[in-house]
């Protein structure tokens, strides 16, 4: 469910699809994808309930940034941090609680050329 929230809202922004165009994917590119790129990796979701009923489902979630630059990488990294942080409300038929960051790292593809930035969020998904 929070992928297709994700792909909708990052397809959605102007500055994340002017710069990916429509390269947004579920944990790899398709093959040959050129960068600029975006991947996300749902990190894990965890139901929580009270003593007689659901609540929500805990979702942690990360978007990773692909691009041949270093500069390049930050610069989308915080173009999609502009688009999803502290977003809420009802997508794709699933209402959000606010997405929060919680970290970000980054990293090198050696084989690939291309430089890395991984940004880590969290939210409550209420309903579906």
């Amino acid at each position: 469910m929070i992928g297709k929230v994700l792909t909708d809202i990052l397809l959605a922004d102007p500055d994340v699809s002017g710069s990916v165009g429509n390269k947004v994917y579920p944990l790899v590119g398709e093959q040959n994808t050129k960068p600029p790129f975006l991947n996300y990796n749902i990190d894990s979701i965890v139901p929580e309930y009270t003593k007689n009923d659901w609540i929500h489902d805990a979702s942690s979630f990360s978007v990773k940034a692909t691009h041949t630059s270093y500069s390049g990488a930050t610069a989308l990294i915080y173009r999609v941090r502009n688009a999803l942080e502290l977003v809420k409300g009802k997508y794709s038929g699933v209402t959000v609680s606010k997405m929060k960051v919680t970290g970000i790292t980054e990293d090198y593809d050696y084989d690939a050329d291309t430089f890395i930035k991984i940004m880590s969020f969290r939210c409550n998904i209420n309903g579906f």
